[in-house]
């Protein structure tokens, strides 16, 4: 019989937190930003007037088994103090977060998206940083008011930004760069002073370095970049004579664009391919602001 007791307190408590968690969730669903919020309260309200009775039935089916048996009673009345603590704190934690603002776990959770979304992250820096660099170029370098600034430029450099140096950035130099060269998260991850020992690490960097500033940035870098600004500003429909011309400035201009690219992204590289795996591309897009607003200026118009 008191076992019987027993097993009622902890189904009367697991039944009153399986319903708090299902109308919980309904309220937190609910389309409204004004219901939501009356839901909580109405569901707190009916979980606060419950709790007494509930605890009550609990412990004295505990007690009841305490006094009937002193083996299995004795551990069933332990798991069942267990499950009351439990549901008792689950019930405070939820009416609290009823009323709670934004706090400390919604920051930690803001500061560690870079690292759980990083493609996400790079796709929204990659697009917000060039757009933004291009405005700097055209507003601070050529002095031109809000009502003269040109989107249709403007928009070359957020479809750069969000389709090359977001996406197809981050498969060469996170997806591709892993299987050329097997020591990069190791060695990008490792402390300063264990960077310094180990050798295998610093070839491979250094590899990563001469491939991105010799071979990307002149080969694959400039060309989409002027083909994409062809499109976009070109006066052609023809894609053919589109490419043709973005490839003919993208020649006459290759050897002065690659000597600003060694000049930049050399040091650059050094630094970004030795940071761990999450942050380098987040880092790189931070110093392109200011390259990105240079290669707007110069070649944006």
């Amino acid at each position: 019989m008191a076992s019987q007791f027993a097993r009622r307190a902890v189904g009367a408590v697991v039944a009153r937190a399986h319903t708090l968690h299902s109308v919980g969730a309904a309220a937190a669903a609910s389309p409204s930003p004004a219901v939501a919020p009356a839901a909580l309260q109405n569901i707190r309200a009916a979980v606060l007037s419950s709790e007494a009775a509930v605890t009550h039935r609990a412990r004295a089916g505990l007690r009841a088994a305490s006094n009937s048996t002193r083996g299995f009673g004795s551990g069933a009345s332990k798991r069942t103090v267990n499950t009351v603590t439990a549901t008792t704190a689950e019930s405070a934690a939820f009416s609290g977060a009823s009323t709670a603002g934004p706090g400390p776990g919604l920051i930690a959770a803001a500061l560690a998206f870079p690292k759980t979304h990083p493609f996400a992250t790079n796709i929204m820096v990659a697009t917000v940083k060039t757009s933004c660099a291009d405005l700097i170029a055209q507003c601070v370098v050529e002095r031109k008011r809000l009502e003269e600034v040109d989107w249709k430029r403007n928009m070359v450099f957020v479809l750069f930004g969000a389709g090359y140096l977001g996406g197809f950035q981050w498969w060469l130099q996170v997806t591709m760069f892993r299987r050329w060269f097997p020591t990069m998260d190791k060695f990008a991850n490792q402390s300063f002073a264990a960077k310094l020992r180990d050798i295998p690490g610093m070839i491979d960097t250094a590899k990563q370095v001469g491939f991105d500033v010799f071979v990307h940035l002149p080969f694959m870098y400039l060309p989409s970049f002027y083909v994409v600004k062809e499109f976009v500003q070109g006066q052609s429909w023809n894609p053919m004579e589109l490419t043709y011309e973005a490839l003919r400035k993208y020649y006459s201009n290759f050897f002065s664009d690659t000597a600003k690219i060694v000049a930049v992204w050399l040091p650059g590289d050094i630094l970004c391919f030795s940071i761990p795996i999450y942050l380098r591309l987040p880092v790189r897009h931070a110093g392109s602001l200011i390259w990105t607003s240079y290669l707007s200026f110069i070649r944006g118009s």
